[in-house]
């Protein structure tokens, strides 16, 4: 595990950084909230888009407009803040957390004594309102925080749901051994398959891509030609 420092969320970057890898945020399309294994067009589509990026080297294009990004870094910020002082944990900003394959990563919002992580959600106040009312980590994160203790090897993860002049919403999620190894079991699957989409693709192409300009590693290849992931 490699947890990188130095550079800022957002930035184009961690955007190489986060490229052609599969990432905890978007676990949910190959795992159910119930941690069952999508073998759907969820999981296709976005093995698609892993591919995408492996082979042209970067992000693909993202929508989203600046103020949304601005304002979605002041908010994150303050309820960082909030965080620490509710809890009295110091917070440390990280840009990700990349799993011993280089396959697999994390963007955490924090992480703590570089023992513990931290997933911030600024949600509407209807949705915030719901999740106080539930007082559980909402299943549509569930994904998300167990793939970064996958990624990170922590014990523990915090869950906080901010929303100005509204109590929060903190949780601990403890690491689950049984669901590691569900986390693992599918992230074998689907590189299996990706590298079996990725090797049709190389031979429609004769070949691999134009990695000159590439912001990502080159293309690992075997000996006999073939494309090489596992290094």
């Amino acid at each position: 595990m490699k947890i990188i420092k130095d550079i800022e969320q957002g930035s184009c970057d961690w955007l190489l950084l986060r490229a052609g890898k599969v990432t905890a945020s978007g676990l949910k399309n190959i795992l159910t909230p119930a941690f069952k294994i999508r073998t759907g067009e969820m999981a296709k589509t976005y093995m698609m888009q892993v591919l995408a990026e492996r082979w042209i080297g970067g992000n693909l294009p993202q929508i989203s407009g600046v103020f949304d990004l601005e304002y979605g870094k002041i908010i994150e910020g303050e309820a960082r803040d909030f965080f620490t002082m509710n809890t009295g944990l110091a917070v440390e900003s990280v840009a990700f957390i990349e799993a011993d394959d280089e396959r697999f990563g994390a963007s955490p919002d924090g992480i703590i004594n570089d023992c513990e992580g931290l997933e911030l959600k600024a949600p509407a106040i209807v949705t915030h309102l719901k999740y106080l009312n539930e007082g559980v980590v909402p299943e549509e994160y569930l994904c998300q925080i167990h793939g970064s203790l996958y990624a990170s090897g922590f014990k523990r993860w915090h869950f906080c749901s901010y929303r100005r002049n509204f109590p929060p919403l903190i949780l601990t999620v403890e690491r689950d051994e049984k669901i590691m190894a569900t986390i693992a079991e599918a992230l074998e699957l689907f590189f299996e398959n990706l590298d079996a989409a990725m090797a049709k693709l190389v031979k429609l192409n004769g070949g691999l891509p134009n990695q000159k300009h590439r912001g990502i590693k080159p293309l690992p290849t075997k000996d006999d030609g073939r494309v090489d992931f596992n290094n």
